[in-house]
């Protein structure tokens, strides 16, 4: 290993002050916190206080309910377009329901099918478990939703699936539908009490905030501290809009005590966006003040989002803000300090100025649990992630959810697909932003931005996550900002699907297979390269909104990617170390770069961030704070599977690794697949299974028996049309692609 430093440290010299710090802070920390409770309860007082008590902070979500919508009509979306009424839910949803006349209907490329745009996307679901949408003529037909993975083509006459903003109906043509007049209704979530703090949850952005719809107001009262400033976002989407023909624009108000404080116009957008507002308050202070937020113009789901009232000049809090940057899908040998040949010129020059931890392993080969593990500092089947359709429960206590307690500003930016609302990878997040424009950099870079631009003097934990090096790979250079597959992509994927049909079954790889793999290979690199681009691009960011100098990153990912290697190309079949193994490193004030020997795991990931913090981990978390390790340890992982193959886990410590089944009578039994030294055979080619000693297996499989408890039941997702359709171009739903 090359890079990090002239010599391996032991992690005590690495830390040099840091580790003397965090000794003896505890006990000064909660003194000077408990100052801070007192102090912040004498000068501030919000209508919900935050957690921790912490900060000046007044977030104007927490013990928010939203009014009621009236049922009745609702303002078109559009001039001439369909008219929309409103139906309240019982659960504090909305029904909402447009006349489409067959008029408006336009026909496909597939036999049958005829397709409308519709006004809004369902979001959400009503706990009654019905149906999101329902389409009917007005005869009473009632049509039936088929599933977006699907495929229109494959549904029956009287279908329709929801697709890229579209509705497509199948139609019989020996039975005409009833009516001229259809009518589609949709339901829409407006949020719901979370920690006391009223959640929302959109098609691009969750977490605190005000439903605020044209046509509509919402007040939240509190007492208002002297010299204030008022911080929030504001966003509105409607999916009937077009980008070469605007529907409009929403016109958001704020109003203090009856008075307009502030107007701001913003385009109702196909893709979400959003708008970060500081308005400076008057400056007396107000025992009881009363914000009135507004909005006017065309018919779309628009939102207050993250309000607070801080401060006007803002004083950073004494604790550093903490940034975790995880790429999704990269091999640790990317890199040069891990053995790599110069794609990563930016991560190599992090690595230089970090502790890089020679032996990092994920607990699994896929996306969902390895990353479930890593907010939750739990192993897979502990925190219940085991499978494509299992989202993390409500009552996991997360690192996010940690932090925030303890008085930290909470973001994520993610690639969506998993790592969004619908799979509990929100949960004590306060700005949630996905966008399944995963190959975008500049994307990826607005929503750091856009997160950043509400800074109201906490301490920030945020965390970025990107599928720039997922495939399908983009192969140009320079690329950020396509969308589309490339043709290439496309070629060489079905080059590999002929030539791999008999090598899947064991056959030895053919010189064919063997070329496309290698083009594969070679796509993947110019992703990872891109990849490099785009943490260029956001260090610079970092470092000029001040978020660098002073402040803690660590840079890892959830897995690596199979290039041939043990019968496999991808990732989510086996615990082989081109899937496992993974980069990690760790830049902070006072932190010695170098390398560290000493096993690591994403598990370890809360205690760790958590520590920095000055924040006390949770109880059932299972990892350990990097900053404290005092020698190796083993490690643990669990494939759950995503290859439909039989379970698959394994444990290596010091050089020595095994994998076997992951089921209770191989544990149990020590009946090995297979086992190999490291050190000697990084590759793992030659099975040692006889040379391990029986008292080291017995010992590690009666812990891997333990990690198989579950504590907590996973939840399962409902999945909106964005994260189909993302998880859909990323491989993960199982299904075949629609041609929609």
């Amino acid at each position: 290993m090359t890079g990090a430093s002239n010599r391996k440290r032991s992690v005590g010299e690495c830390l040099g002050n840091v580790a003397v710090k965090n000794r003896k802070c505890g006990a000064v920390n909660q003194v000077a916190n408990t100052l801070a409770v007192l102090l912040a309860a004498l000068a501030w007082s919000a209508c919900g206080s935050d957690e921790a008590a912490q900060s000046t902070v007044i977030h104007l979500a927490a013990g928010f309910k939203p009014e009621v919508l009236p049922a009745g009509p609702w303002r078109s979306a559009a001039e001439g377009g369909p008219k929309l009424e409103l139906r309240p839910d019982r659960d504090g949803g909305v029904w909402v329901s447009a006349r489409l006349p067959k008029s408006a209907f336009r026909g496909t490329p597939f036999p049958g099918v005829v397709r409308v745009r519709y006004p809004l996307p369902p979001v959400g679901a009503p706990s009654s478990g019905e149906s999101r949408s329902r389409l009917t003529t007005a005869g009473g037909t009632v049509w039936n939703p088929v599933p977006i993975a699907r495929g229109v083509e494959h549904a029956e006459p009287g279908s329709y699936v929801l697709a890229r903003r579209n509705l497509y109906a199948v139609v019989d043509p020996d039975s005409p539908p009833d009516s001229e007049d259809w009518r589609f209704d949709v339901f829409v979530d407006r949020g719901r009490e979370v920690d006391g703090r009223w959640r929302l949850t959109m098609p691009r952005y969750s977490g605190d905030g005000l439903p605020v719809w044209p046509g509509e107001s919402q007040s939240v009262e509190c007492k208002l501290p002297a010299n204030s400033s008022l911080r929030f976002a504001t966003t509105a989407f409607n999916s009937n809009e077009d980008a070469d023909n605007p529907i409009g624009r929403a016109r958001f108000k704020v109003l203090l005590d009856g008075e307009l404080l502030f107007e701001h116009e913003q385009v109702i957008h196909d893709q979400p966006q959003a708008a970060a507002h500081v308005l400076e308050l008057p400056p007396e202070a107000r025992k009881s003040a009363r914000f009135t937020f507004e909005v006017e113009g065309p018919a779309c789901i628009s939102a207050v989002l993250a309000p607070n009232v801080g401060p006007a000049k803002i004083e950073r809090d004494s604790r550093a803000d903490i940034v975790l940057f995880l790429a999704d899908t990269f091999r640790a040998d990317n890199m040069r300090v891990y053995g790599g040949d110069g794609l990563t010129p930016n991560l190599d020059q992090l690595a230089s100025e970090s502790l890089v931890f020679e032996r990092a392993w994920s607990p699994s080969p896929w996306t969902l649990p390895s990353q479930s593990s890593m907010l939750s500092g739990l192993y897979p089947h502990q925190h219940g992630v085991t499978q494509p359709m299992h989202s993390l429960g409500e009552d996991v206590q997360t690192l996010a959810e940690r932090m925030r307690s303890a008085g930290y500003r909470t973001g994520a930016v993610t690639g969506g697909g998993y790592i969004s609302p619908a799979f509990g990878l929100d949960q004590g997040f306060e700005w949630f932003d996905q966008s399944w424009t995963r190959w975008d950099v500049e994307v990826t870079a607005q929503g750091v931005q856009d997160f950043l631009a509400g800074e109201d003097g906490r301490p920030t934990f945020l965390f970025i996550q990107t599928y720039r090096a997922h495939g399908p790979y983009l192969e140009q250079a320079g690329d950020e900002g396509q969308l589309e597959l490339d043709q290439a992509w496309l070629d060489v994927d079905a080059r590999y699907q002929a030539a791999s049909e008999g090598w899947l079954d064991g056959e030895p790889m053919s010189e064919e297979l063997r070329e496309v793999v290698g083009d594969m290979r070679v796509m993947y690199g110019s992703a990872v390269s891109a990849l490099d681009r785009g943490f260029g691009v956001l260090r610079a960011q970092l470092e000029a909104s001040g978020h660098w100098e002073g402040s803690w990153l660590l840079f890892t990912s959830d897995h690596g990617e199979a290039f041939g290697e043990h019968q496999n190309y991808g990732h989510g079949k086996g615990v082989w170390e081109e899937l496992t193994r993974v980069p990690l490193m760790l830049r902070g004030p006072d932190l010695t770069p170098g390398s560290i020997a000493h096993s690591a795991s994403l598990v370890d990931l809360p205690a760790t961030i958590a520590g920095i913090g000055g924040v006390a981990p949770a109880p059932r978390w299972g990892g350990q704070s990097l900053l404290e390790l005092d020698g190796d340890r083993p490690a643990y992982f669990f494939d759950c599977s995503l290859g439909g193959r039989e379970f698959t886990a394994g444990a290596v410590e010091g050089a020595f690794k095994f994998q076997l089944d992951d089921k209770p009578g191989a544990l149990e039994a020590g009946r090995l697949r297979s086992a190999h030294n490291l050190e000697i055979d990084p590759l793992e080619r030659k099975d040692i299974g006889t040379e391990l000693n029986a008292e080291q297996v017995d010992r590690l499989c009666l812990r891997l028996l333990e990690l198989r408890t579950e504590l907590y039941a996973a939840a399962h997702p409902l999945l909106a049309e964005d994260t189909h359709a993302a998880m859909d171009a990323l491989g993960y739903t199982g299904e075949e692609p629609s041609d929609l």
